[in-house]
């Protein structure tokens, strides 16, 4: 009697990931997109701080913000051209912070919105992901060996 699969069920051999071309395609899938478009992404988060060894993190603020990611077809991958905008916010009365005073100094300092993006990006190669100019100049060098995704 021969086995059939039941229909919708995921055949895992062909599921494998088996070369470094597949995980780079894949990894580029999962955070954005293989079309040449823009993707939003939205994240939200407490920063904590722990003051020593065996102490309780403590809550310091909240965060959120947006980011624009957009990969452009490259001859030998992509290239990940972006842009970040991020919020800071009061962790009690999620109030945005125009201030923030260390709870342990008790000093004050100024609060902006962090911006990032234009001009930086990241090259996704075959070879594994680095920091690049939007002209395609490298940042640092360039690592060996192919990029496996973990």
């Amino acid at each position: 009697m021969q086995r059939r699969q039941a229909p919708g069920l995921l055949n895992l051999t062909r599921a494998c990931l088996r070369t470094a071309a597949e995980h780079l395609r894949n990894l580029v899938r999962m955070q954005g997109s293989l079309d040449e478009e823009d993707v939003p992404w939205w994240f939200t988060g407490v920063i904590f701080a722990v003051a020593g060894e065996g102490s309780t993190p403590v809550p310091l603020r909240r965060f959120e913000g947006m980011e624009i990611y957009w990969f452009r077809h490259q001859p030998d991958g992509y290239f990940l051209c972006g842009n970040t905008v991020t919020f800071f916010r009061d962790f009690t009365t999620n109030q945005y912070l125009s201030e923030f005073r260390n709870p342990w100094t008790g000093n004050s300092d100024p609060v902006k919105a962090a911006v990032q993006g234009g001009g930086l990006g990241f090259m996704f190669t075959k070879c594994g992901i680095w920091p690049a100019r939007y002209s395609g100049e490298d940042l640092g060098p360039v690592p060996p060996g192919p990029l496996w995704v973990q």
